[in-house]
Parts: C-alpha cells; structure tokens; sequence
C-alpha cells in the first residue's frame, strides 16, 4: 500500500520553482520515501534538483528546523519555497522566514505535510497535505486480516490519494 504524497506542480503551478526541502532523520523509511518523492517531483516539473536545497535533520525537534531553515534561507541560495515532511517543521520554517524579515507566503510560500488540528490556527494558516490517515488504517487491517485467512492469495496494490489542503502560507 501506498500514499502518494505530493505532486510538485502545486508548488509549480503558482511559480515557485527554487524549492527547499525539509526533512526527518535519513534512517526513517518514511523521510527516505518523501525525499525520493520529493526528487522525482521536480524532474517531473522540470526542476533542477539541487542537493544544496535539502536538510535532512537529526531528530523530530521543532528548534532543530528552524535551525535548518535559518540555514537555508541565510546560505544565500534563492529560495522561493519550502516543502516540508510534518506541519510541525512547517510550523518552524515559518518561524523562520519571519524573523528573517521576509514574508510567507510572498516571499517564501510553505507547504507542510500531515494536516495536525494546529495547521488551520497557526498564522498564516499552513498549506498542508492531508494523508487518509483513517483510511489507511481500516484498509490495512483488512489487508492484514485477509493475508492472515489466505496466505498464499492474491497481493493487492492499493494507492490512497491525499488531499491538498490550501491555506495562507501558499
């Protein structure tokens, strides 16, 4: 089962094409997957993928992003966007462009990912993608319950579409 995650045109289609990427710890399978998806998106919009645009940081911890952010945006590097794996990092990176003395979504558009309750009250509001989390869960247990009553049976691929969630940030 798979979740696809984002198609780079959203960012694309309101003209950012300088895109920085914020990501988890490298040894989650989780952030190496967005990474890939990540890649494969900008060539797909006909990006050039700059490795010098992406922070893998160590842990889950907000400071550490805004940390990362303030990096990126101070390395001199034009960027016109940050597309980030959680709403939380999302969260930092604005914090980020903030005090850096630019604005969001003018100057730097943010698109986080997870759609947490907070992501409609943080100001400006937080872009985000909305995975079926719900459905993820009900559709895997039935896998799961289905392989365990018939282990030699059919394999099935399910693909659950996210949802784009658009709010001020973008």
């Amino acid at each position: 089962m798979r979740v696809r995650l984002l198609r780079m045109n959203d960012l694309d289609s309101i003209g950012r094409r300088k895109i920085a990427f914020l990501n988890g710890p490298s040894e989650y399978k989780y952030a190496r997957h967005r990474r890939m998806g990540f890649e494969s998106g900008l060539q797909k919009c006909g990006i050039i993928f700059n490795p010098k645009l992406v922070i893998s940081v160590s842990n889950i911890i907000p400071d550490l992003a805004f940390s990362a952010a303030m990096q990126l945006i101070k390395s001199g590097y034009p960027i016109d966007a940050f597309f980030t794996t959680s709403d939380v990092f999302a969260m930092a990176v604005i914090r980020a462009v903030k005090y850096s003395g630019l604005r969001v979504p003018q100057d730097i558009a943010v698109l986080g990912c997870d759609n947490i309750s907070l992501s409609g009250y943080f100001t400006p509001s937080i872009t985000t993608i909305s995975q079926p989390c719900l459905q993820l869960g009900a559709t895997s247990m039935e896998l799961l319950v289905d392989r365990i009553s018939n282990p030699d049976g059919f394999i099935q691929k399910i693909v659950l579409e996210p949802e784009l969630i658009i709010r001020e940030s973008t």
